[in-house]
């Protein structure tokens, strides 16, 4: 089995391509290896391999999103991601990445509105609670406080060790004046960062 290091799961991943170099699952796991330290260009190297392997593959189109989006490039992002979602039109990971895309842009409406097709579709528990968070940070951001407390609470109601979630909410009730119930969430947050169950989301 690929080790989970990153570091060592590139050298995995190098090994396995040496021998099969048209391997797209390990292009994209060695792909995903490089994205989660950082080294972005090797990351878009390995998807636009892929493509050029299978110019269908949804996923590497959603993974270059993922990275352009990282490097806050969200019309690049938006430019991939498209193509992705018409080839699966109900990709989470394409949906959630426009969302994003949409907020880094500065258009709230259209980033909610993308995060609500991704819970409307019921995803794996990992993506809806994303996807709650996301959409959370965005009513915040346009000052919609009480829908922005409600989707962090959804959030928790999934994944209470999400630590994120209360630090924000925690910020959105003390800037309501709501302060017991900020403290509250404060000490939940800083209780899970000591644990390791404690769970920090990338956005």
């Amino acid at each position: 089995d690929a080790p989970e290091e990153p570091h060592a799961a590139i050298e995995f991943f190098d090994r396995v391509l040496e021998q099969k170099p048209n391997d797209v699952t390990a292009l994209s796991r060695r792909g995903h290896a490089y994205y989660s330290i950082g080294r972005f260009d090797e990351c878009l190297a390995d998807e636009l391999r892929i493509l050029s392997i299978d110019k269908g593959n949804a996923v590497a189109y959603c993974n270059m999103g993922l990275v352009y989006n990282a490097q806050q490039q969200p019309r690049l992002a938006l430019s991939v991601l498209q193509k992705g979602l018409k080839i699966s039109p109900d990709e989470i990971s394409c949906l959630n990445n426009i969302g994003i895309a949409y907020r880094q842009l500065g258009d709230l409406r259209t980033a909610i509105s993308w995060y609500g097709r991704v819970i409307a579709l019921k995803p794996a528990q990992k993506d809806l609670v994303g996807a709650y968070y996301n959409r959370a940070r965005a009513y915040e951001s346009s000052k919609q406080h009480d829908l922005a407390i409600r989707d962090f609470s959804s959030a928790l109601e999934l994944d209470p060790e999400c630590i994120d979630a209360y630090f924000e909410r925690g910020a959105i009730y003390g800037a309501l004046g709501q302060h017991g119930l900020a403290e509250r969430d404060l000490q939940n947050a800083r209780k899970r960062q000591d644990s390791p169950e404690g769970k920090r989301l990338a956005h």
